[in-house]
């Protein structure tokens, strides 16, 4: 056995037998047998980059797509290749993040657009996409020396409260000597070019053909300088009106997100802050062999330069005494330069701790100084790129480590050559609970810091966060923070949320019809016209008692009409019927067309869920619930499928049809008659067609009738997300109501005790049974 064996497979002989024996075999007539190549050799590094650039054609990768692609579960969203969650872990674990540890996210999918310009010039431009009602604008005192970042929410040219784009992020340059501003704006990747192109219209901008060009050396995918860098280029436009220039600084920049109160000891072990004094020594020794002047080195030329980098580095060792980020002022912007922070890896992977000791004394910080703006090389493009090509590649980095005697530790910063990076940290104050239990507090949750980096560094600041004991999470964590926070991302009346809510309806119908028709649940019966969408302007039509549906709607985002709504609220349990009609004249709005964001959170035992429908309680409702305080709430009636005997016989009908066509596609192909086989199959495929189209209006009906009347309670409005909250102990979820709906809601109806806020009924899409719920509104 052994000798036939060796006889077929040449392998199994000993190397120096292994050539005679192929020939041997060629001789008398055997073929050699080539074999599928291994595994090693088909994913060589230059077959593998040719792969990840065919890859990346449609969806654009961030630089941690790799490390992200072995441990998530990618999507695709908005153009790019975005880690959804892990395979590991599930919401409690990155609920546990965001409390006690730290919550890493990699968000580079927010693009930046910058702005250069006369500081008039910007604002004149910018103030037609903003409005002051719904707060602070581009031209905020706060924001206009640089040492903090605002968000502000943009809409089309001059068309306020319609046509909303989406809330943005902005920060400006620090001034200096020069009249002219730069301002950075950070959009969401759905409204990115949308945005871009209102930015477009208001500076008439024309594209600049001379593009900056820059090497963009991903250490991810272990490129080489010389061979497999990507070349990306810079757009710019400028204006023809006014001397104004804007450049789409889209996948040039990275942007990480820490969330909980282990973010700040992560950041300063991380971060290594530049020192004046070592770097001027480094400078005049001449005996040193990796000696080399970095970008960092021309800061020592100036002298107020040095003295501003000893107050960052004073200051940061100072941060180290700060046990979480919100003892540091909010929003607040600090830029530094720092070493690489490869340098620094630990041995093994390890979880850093906040020290609690001598903590007594360390009152929050007020201010950030203002020449801590000053001097930040993140600003220039210049520097970027030069961080970015100083930078030793992984394997020069190894090969160092390689030459030392005793493995382990290697000391860098004498080995290899300097190597800093400019980047910039934004505190996140987080969000104050929506809802305030009994007996709890309402201190902040979700509080951090942002990140940002040049391209090209991602991977050395990702791996050493991770190290230092950070829980990695998706788009599914950012919902979950977002659900727990009580905010909302993609409004149903910005073109971004309703391209969303579209793709999310065609896969939900999709998997509905899937499924076999006695595993889908009857809608109709139920009285759910609508389980997979919001139908938004079905809604205002009815409580506006039009036939005709609204061309338009738009949420309501006035502060001060939220305020009053949000006062006459809660003031509900102690105003009477002529104090209620005079809270409702003073808010003086129009409002046939306005939906109202809204925070609900389950009283009893529930779940929340999307799409579930709002509606209002009935005055035996309310007494019922007084009477018992067990009382669950009412139960919808079975409404009647007038479709139901339809789809039974129609699929009798389709199921003979096919039995039919059946025995004559094998009659025809007994008889070898090609065309007739070929008309046979086409009619076939007509008719299932046909018969999936019929299914899909007999089991959704597309025609929407009264939505307001059409259960047993009034319908007021849906949920756009829901489930568990672990920070509430129960089941929370935000949706929209229209506003018509809750001023009826606030003439009609008295808060429930003991509830202290105003109560609802809420009915999943796929149970009879109402739930009371309490309701407040998200400001």
């Amino acid at each position: 056995m052994q000798r036939r064996v060796m006889s077929h497979n040449p392998k199994r002989f000993p190397r120096r037998l292994r050539e005679a024996h192929i020939d041997m075999q060629l001789k008398s007539g055997i073929p050699n047998v080539v074999k599928t190549p291994s595994r090693k050799y088909r994913r060589r590094p230059q077959n593998l980059l040719q792969e990840y650039n065919r890859r990346q054609r449609r969806f654009v990768w961030l630089e941690t797509h790799i490390w992200h692609a072995k441990r998530f579960h990618m999507v695709e969203k908005w153009g790019y290749k975005l880690a959804n969650f892990p395979n590991d872990k599930s919401f409690r674990a990155c609920y546990r993040a965001c409390k006690e540890h730290c919550l890493l996210q990699d968000i580079s999918y927010f693009s930046c657009i910058e702005i250069v310009g006369e500081l008039d010039n910007i604002l004149k431009g910018l103030n037609q996409l903003t409005s002051t009602e719904c707060g602070l604008t581009f031209g905020a005192k706060c924001s206009l020396q640089g040492t903090r970042e605002c968000s502000t929410t943009v809409f089309r040219v001059k068309a306020y409260p319609n046509g909303v784009i989406g809330t943005v992020k902005f920060m400006w340059k620090p001034p200096g000597n020069d009249s002219r501003r730069t301002l950075w704006v950070w959009c969401h990747a759905a409204y990115y070019s949308e945005l871009f192109d209102e930015l477009v219209k208001v500076f008439s901008l024309k594209n600049i053909h001379d593009c900056e060009e820059m090497d963009v050396d991903c250490d991810a995918n272990e490129k080489s300088e010389s061979e497999n860098s990507l070349v990306s280029k810079i757009p710019k436009y400028t204006s023809t009106d006014c001397d104004v220039t804007v450049s789409q600084l889209k996948d040039t920049l990275n942007r990480f997100r820490l969330t909980g109160p282990l973010s700040q000891p992560i950041l300063t072990d991380l971060l290594r802050v530049i020192d004046p004094d070592k770097m001027s020594v480094s400078v005049t020794d001449s005996t040193m062999e990796n000696s080399r002047l970095s970008w960092a080195h021309s800061l020592l030329d100036q002298p107020e330069t040095v003295e501003i980098l000893k107050k960052k580095r004073d200051f940061w060792d100072k941060m180290k005494l700060f046990t979480e980020p919100s003892q540091l002022p909010p929003h607040s912007v600090i830029p530094l330069t720092v070493s690489d922070p490869r340098y620094h890896m630990p041995q093994i992977r390890t979880k850093l701790v906040s020290d609690s000791e001598g903590q007594s004394g360390i009152w929050p910080l007020k201010t950030i100084p203002a020449d801590f703006v000053q001097d930040n090389g993140m600003w220039e493009p210049s520097i970027r790129d030069k961080s970015r090509s100083e930078k030793l590649s992984t394997a020069e980095l190894n090969l160092i480590k390689s030459d030392q005697l005793v493995p382990g530790a290697c000391d860098f910063d004498n080995l290899a050559p300097a190597s800093y990076l400019p980047v910039i940290l934004i505190q996140n104050p987080g969000f104050r609970p929506q809802f305030t239990k009994k007996g709890g507090g309402g201190s902040s949750w979700g509080g951090g810091w942002d990140v940002v980096a040049p391209a090209g560094w991602a991977m050395p600041l990702w791996l050493g966060m991770a190290w230092r004991g950070a829980r990695v999470g998706g788009l599914r964590a950012s919902a979950s923070m977002a659900r727990e926070a009580g905010t909302l991302c993609l409004p149903p009346d910005s073109a971004a949320g309703q391209m969303c809510d579209a793709a999310e309806r065609a896969a939900k119908t999709d998997a509905f019809f899937r499924k076999p028709p006695a595993k889908r649940p009857n809608y109709i019966k139920l009285g759910i016209p609508t389980p997979f969408h919001r139908p938004w302007k079905e809604l205002i039509r009815d409580w506006n008692d039009s036939e005709n549906t609204p061309s338009t709607f738009c949420v309501l985002r006035s502060i001060a009409a939220l305020q009053n709504l949000n006062s006459l609220l809660q003031e509900l349990r102690n105003l009477s019927s002529s104090a209620l009609n005079e809270k409702l004249l003073e808010i003086g709005l129009e409002v046939s067309s306005f939906l109202v964001a809204v925070n609900v959170r389950m009283c009893k035992r529930g779940n929340l869920c999307e799409n579930s429908t709002l509606c209002l309680p009935l005055m035996e409702d309310v007494e019922k619930l007084k009477e018992n305080g067990g009382f669950m709430g009412p139960v919808e009636p079975s409404h009647v499928d007038i479709y139901e005997d339809e789809r039974r016989s129609a699929r009798e009908t389709h199921q003979k049809q096919m039995i039919r066509l059946r025995k004559k596609r094998k009659a025809a192909k007994d008889k070898n008659s090609a065309e007739t086989l070929k008309v046979l199959k086409e009619t076939t495929d007509l008719k299932v067609k046909e018969e999936r189209a019929l299914m899909q209006r007999l089991w959704l009906p597309t025609e929407i009738g009264n939505l307001r009347n059409g259960c047993s309670r009034e319908v007021m409005g849906f949920l756009e997300n829901g489930a568990f909250s672990y920070k509430e102990a129960c089941s929370t979820g935000q949706g929209y109501v229209a506003l018509t709906a809750l001023l009826k809601f606030c003439s009609h109806w008295k808060t429930v005790a003991p509830s202290k806020y105003p109560l609802i009924l809420v009915r999943s899409p796929f149970s009879y049974q109402y739930s009371f719920a309490e309701l407040s509104i998200i400001l």
